[in-house]
């Protein structure tokens, strides 16, 4: 997922129910809020990198609502902003 652009929530994935997210890449992207990810529900993610990740208001690489379970293992984050 690299320079997605415009989007207003989530920049590159915008989950409703659970997510799972393993051994991606988020970079160069920008959104209003959660530059990489918004998720509402259970998420995991591992063996991810997020970098140069900007959000104009809030969750500069992920955006978590009304979650029940989250984990994040062995992810990077480099030069994420909101």
């Amino acid at each position: 997922y690299i320079q997605n652009t415009n989007a207003q929530w989530g920049g590159s994935i915008y989950a409703n129910n659970s997510l799972d997210v393993h051994n991606s890449k988020f970079s160069d992207s920008k959104a209003k809020y959660c530059a990489a990810i918004y998720a509402q529900g259970n998420i995991s993610s591992e063996g991810s990198s997020f970098k140069n990740l900007n959000a104009g208001e809030t969750g500069g690489a992920i955006g978590l609502r009304e979650v029940i379970s989250g984990e994040i293992n062995n992810c990077t984050f480099e030069n994420d902003t909101s």
